[in-house]
């Protein structure tokens, strides 16, 4: 196991499915996209560089955007709180995802990137 399956399986039982099918998606989205544990978390990098995280909340899991505040087309899919480049996307559970939401949000990802480089 590598130590992103590890910290999902330290989760509660009933909080690992909603774990392993956000990385599942953020993983099968593109070519270049490494996992790793950073500051206790997981995150996701494209490119080795720091491209999305999951961050733990009370009753689910924020998808936390790296430079999500700048992306287009797709702010009012995030939550900001006052943060300068992160944008998440809250949820609670793998039946409230509406995945066009977040498939959006992942190809909005991916073109910042492809645009930034």
């Amino acid at each position: 196991m590598n130590p992103v399956e590890e910290y999902i399986e330290r989760k509660p039982p009933e909080e690992r499915p909603l774990w392993h099918h956000l990385r599942f998606l953020i993983l099968e989205s593109g070519e270049g996209i490494t996992e790793g544990i950073k500051y206790g978390l997981p995150f996701f990098m494209h490119h080795k560089k720091i491209w999305i995280y999951l961050n733990p909340i009370k009753g689910g899991v924020d998808v936390s955007f790296m430079d999500g505040v700048q992306f287009e087309g797709v702010q009012h899919l995030l939550r900001v709180d006052g943060r300068k480049r992160v944008g998440s996307y809250r949820v609670h559970s793998v039946e409230s995802i509406v995945h066009e939401e977040l498939e959006l949000l992942i190809e909005a990802a991916h073109e910042f990137k492809r645009n930034k480089s």
